[in-house]
Formats: structure tokens, sequence, C-alpha cells
């Protein structure tokens, strides 16, 4: 009985970890983002991705299919070569196999071979699609995503900016929302259509949010011998489009239009030309079409035309966007990309911004969290520490703005940090290595079911470097303070600000919302300050926390 219970007791504890590690992972150690305020598309220009149709010669893709990968664990029947045989036999003139986590080679030397895979193993399947690659990205989360989940994943698939990037049936699930839409960024192309969910909703939230995302339609098959869903839906790219380069290209610009069908014939209206003249936006097809809709900003109905292969709208001072859905008397639809205002035209390639001092204060909690852990196994009974590691991350996140009126002229320059002291967190930390030197010492279960050398060595790395991790951040800090009352945190290309006050000369007031519209409102005390030395103090519920920077010339 004695050995049962060890076993479970071993048992329980490796559960632990390894649901701790998952939790840490997903909603510790990924960044924080900022939801930036989204801004409609303005601008006298108009961009039309058909500008430079020459003919109505196009050809039909799919990019979403599944076989058998992974000893059969996915979901997948058969093998890729069926796959495109099927496709090929179909007219297709592009198709891909898109396993999880796996790219298929099989027409690797097909000069319109797209490698593709499906990324995703949240249990709510928030998946992406990635196209061109040339290594598959293992970064996921299990749990269901945060918006600073989803935003990093897409900031890491896009790291080589030659890949497509596409959001996959992001109604399943309710793996997306119309909020996520407003504000994610760094991403290509929405998966509008796929047999599982249509979500030409979430496609007019990113567009009316000013986001310049394209539709893909595609049949994500997993088993051929269902042909329901196969063949029925599928992306039309020009014909000249022949290589790599120029199918990706296609795709990132919105040379593309999607084709939802409910019949597998190769027959399927093809876009003869879609022009902007005079402020009239023209289109026409290749047969007639039973009615013609210009949708507008927030998925709205602008016009419809009936019995026509032909149709115009006038553009408007208020319209942001217009894009086109087309019905076929046989109930074929087709969706055009939106023409959209520009001055300066960028289709989507910003990565989302990092808010660094929240982000800091994660990995902080993390390094809290790991000698908690350790505490708890050398004294179990041990009432839990009261840590505040709230109030050094509410310091982290002060240290983003900063200024003085009495001492504006010393203070109004650069600041590069060289020193964050607490100490409260330097006494846990000593009390964490010294709990390393002794574990297991006192503790004859640990030593029987655990390597203790091994576990020490473990520790004693993951503490040196969450430790390192937290001097590089605040190395890469620097603080700068204008005299127009607005202060900067740089860190590395992200930059975050603040409206600053000065309070009883030297109490320093941090007003992010006043200048952004959100964040907080922080107060610190100036201690040092000189030509050369700044150094700002912080007292949070009976906890002392102290910053030292040093001016840049």
């Amino acid at each position: 009985m004695q050995i049962i219970r060890k076993l479970l007791k071993i048992i329980v504890i490796i559960l632990g970890l390894f649901v701790g590690l998952i939790l840490c992972n997903q909603y510790v150690f990924c960044p924080v983002y900022i939801k930036q305020k989204p801004q409609v598309f303005s601008g006298n220009n108009w961009y039309n991705p058909y500008a430079n149709l020459q003919d109505s010669n196009w050809q039909k893709a799919n990019f979403h299919a599944h076989c058998r990968a992974w000893g059969g664990i996915t979901h997948g029947v058969g093998n890729a070569s069926n796959l495109h045989r099927i496709y090929d036999s179909l007219g297709y003139g592009i198709h891909s196999v898109s396993n999880y986590f796996s790219i298929d080679t099989h027409l690797q030397y097909n000069p319109k071979y797209i490698s593709a895979y499906e990324h995703g193993t949240s249990i709510n399947r928030t998946h992406q699609l990635v196209l061109g690659s040339k290594n598959v990205n293992w970064l996921d989360y299990l749990l269901p995503h945060t918006f600073s989940n989803k935003q990093h994943i897409l900031n890491s698939l896009r790291a080589d900016t030659s890949d497509v990037v596409i959001i996959n049936h992001p109604l399943l699930d309710n793996a997306y929302d119309s909020l996520d839409f407003a504000f994610l960024q760094n991403y290509n192309c929405i998966e509008v259509l796929n047999p599982q969910e249509y979500s030409p909703q979430l496609w007019d939230a990113a567009l009316s949010n000013g986001k310049p995302i394209f539709i893909v339609a595609n049949d994500d098959l997993h088993d051929p011998s269902f042909t329901y869903n196969l063949a029925n839906l599928y992306t039309c790219l020009p014909a000249f489009a022949s290589n790599k380069n120029q199918i990706l290209q296609c795709l990132k610009t919105g040379f593309t239009y999607a084709i939802e069908s409910n019949h597998k014939d190769m027959t399927y209206p093809k876009l003869q030309f879609a022009n902007i003249t005079n402020n009239i936006y023209n289109v026409q097809i290749n047969t007639l079409a039973d009615s013609i809709l210009f949708i507008g900003q927030n998925g709205k109905i602008l016009t419809v035309l009936r019995n026509a292969n032909n149709a115009n709208y006038t553009l408007q001072e208020g319209d942001t966007y217009v894009r086109v859905k087309i019905i076929l008397p046989n109930q074929q639809k087709m969706y055009l990309n939106p023409i959209f205002r520009y001055n300066n035209l960028s289709f989507n390639t910003t990565k989302g911004k990092i808010n660094y001092p929240i982000t800091i204060l994660k990995y902080l909690a993390a390094l809290l969290f790991a000698c908690l852990i350790i505490i708890y196994i050398k004294k179990k009974k041990q009432k839990n520490r009261n840590m505040k590691i709230w109030n050094f991350i509410l310091l982290i996140s002060l240290c983003a703005t900063a200024c003085t009126n009495n001492n504006k002229s010393l203070l109004c320059k650069k600041w590069q940090t060289t020193k964050l002291y607490n100490p409260k967190m330097e006494e846990l930390i000593a009390q964490t290595k010294a709990d390393i030197d002794t574990i297991g010492n006192n503790d004859p279960d640990i030593k029987a079911s655990t390597n203790v050398d091994s576990l020490r060595l473990m520790m004693k790395q993951q503490l040196e470097n969450d430790m390192q991790q937290q001097a590089n951040d605040l190395k890469n800090s620097v603080y700068e303070f204008n005299k127009n009352g607005i202060a900067y945190l740089k860190n590395g290309d992200a930059v975050d600000s603040a409206k600053w006050t000065i309070e009883n000369k030297n109490t320093l007031r941090l007003d992010e919302p006043a200048l952004t519209g959100m964040g907080d409102v922080q107060l610190f005390y100036i201690k040092k300050l000189d030509t050369k030395n700044l150094e700002l103090m912080m007292v949070m519920f009976e906890d002392t926390s102290i910053m030292s920077f040093v001016a840049i010339p």
C-alpha cells in the first residue's frame, strides 16, 4: 500500500508539473500584445486588386486538404499522390496537401508546387494554414487562446515574410470572433468559405477595421470518399500564375476570387474585368448573373443589380471599402476581393505591438512561481508567502512614463535602465538559491523518487535563465522624456507612450489614457535626479521598488 501511495504521489507531481508547464507557457511566457485602436480604410486613392487583369483566363486552386499522416493519429484518409490525382482530374491548376504540422513534398519539382501545412493543436481548433514555408513552426498553445496568444502565433508564423498565412475556419468552435479581427495583424487571408463554416461576417469585421485581408475558399478535405465536400469551394487565380512566387503574390495582393458551388462540373464564372473609372466601380463576368451585390462597411449591402453580367457602382465619399458578391442562376456564388481606400498602401504586415512592461512582469511572475514550487517541495506544509508580485508588475509598467515640472530640464532626455531593485525580490531569490542547494536533504521521498542532482541543476539553470531574461529586458529599455509632456518607453522596435505631469514637486504622474485612450494612471517618486543619474521609487502595499537609470548623451 505504501508503494502504491508513493507511485500515486509521483504521478500527481508529474501531472501537476505538466499542467503547470502548459499554463505557464500559454498564459505567462507568451508576450502581452496591445490592442491598438483600429482605423478604417481612408485616403484619396483606391486599391484595386484586379487592376492588372488582362484577360478572363483563370485557374482553380485548393490549398487545404488532408491525407493519412503521423501514423493515423490525425484525421486523414488515403495518400497524397491520390489526392493530387483527384484534383488533377477535376481540372484544378493548383492543389496542395496540408497535413497537420507536416509538409507534403510529392509535387516539389512541379513549378506550381506550394508547400502547405495546417498549424494548430488548441482544443477549440484555432488553426492557421501556412503556404510556402520550408519548415514547420511548432509554436502553439493547447488551451483556448487569448488575443495575445493568437497575435503571437501569427507573428511567429510570419517570421518569414515570403510565406502566406491564412486563418482557417475562424467560426469553427468559436475559435475567433469579430473583435479578434478588429485588432489582429500580420496575416494575409481568411478562409471565409470552408465546408464546416462560412464566415463572411468576420471578413467584413476585418475589412471594416482597416485590415486589407483577402478571401480564400477550400475543401478542407479529410476523406476523398466523402465526395460532398469535394470541389465545392475553391479559390481562383489568374492563369499566368505558374510558379510559387507568382501564386503567393496573387494571394498576398488579393488577385484572386472565391467560388461557392453545389456541383462539381468544371465550369465556373470567370471575372472579365473589374476597374475603377471616374469613381465608378465596374465589374463584368462571362455569364449571366441572377444578382450582383456591392457590399461595404460593416457588411452593408450598398446596391443590387439583377439579371446582368455587368454592373457598376458609383463610389461614395463615405465608402471605405467595397466588395462584390455575385449569385448565378444555378446558385453558384462568386466572391471578389475588396477595393479599398488608401494613402500609403500596406498589406497588413505590421506586427502586433508588445506591451513590454506587462510582459516583463509576466516573466517575473514565472520566476516567482518557480520559486514557490521549490519552496513547496522543501516545506510542503508551509503557508503560502505573500509575494506581492503585482506591485512589481505595476512598477515596471510605471517606468514607461515619467517626468517632473520642477526638474523638467534635467529629466527631459533619454535614459538607459541600469538596475531594478526590490528587497523582497532579492530576499526571495536568495532563499530560492538556498532551497535549491538543500533540496532533498530532509525529504527521503524526494530522494527516493527523483534524481536530486539533476533536479537541482535544472532548477538552477531555470533560475539563471529567468534572471538573465529580466536583465536583458531591462538593459534594452530606453526611456525618453520630452518637453511636450509625452514620454516614450523603447524596447527594441516596440514603443509605448503616455502623458506625464508633476504633482507635489517630486511625485510623477503617468497618464496613458490621456494619450492613447487605454492603459493606467500611475504614480511614483523621484528619489534622485541630476544630469547623469535618475532613480525612481514606488511604494505599493508596503513593498518598495527602485529603478536606476543613466543619461544617454
